[in-house]
């Protein structure tokens, strides 16, 4: 399994378990809750926050990257 960069760090900080690129967040025991604080912790490192939707629709951290990513066109 690919381990991920600053964004895992950030989920693996939040539900306390090493987190891959396709790990579901909600399959690994993600709640609301820790959604909140994987928000705060991107903020905290001076990262763009995260909408909560976004991470609900896009719950691996893969499907995050891609949605956020700038669109050709």
């Amino acid at each position: 399994m690919r381990r991920a960069g600053c964004g895992g760090s950030v989920r693996c900080s939040c539900v306390r378990t090493p987190v891959g690129l396709d790990d579901d967040f909600f399959e690994l025991g993600g709640n609301s809750l820790f959604a909140v604080r994987i928000g705060a912790a991107l903020r905290a490192r001076g990262l763009p926050s995260l909408r909560l939707r976004e991470l609900y629709r896009h719950p691996t951290i893969r499907a995050t990257v891609r949605s956020l990513a700038p669109s050709d066109g």
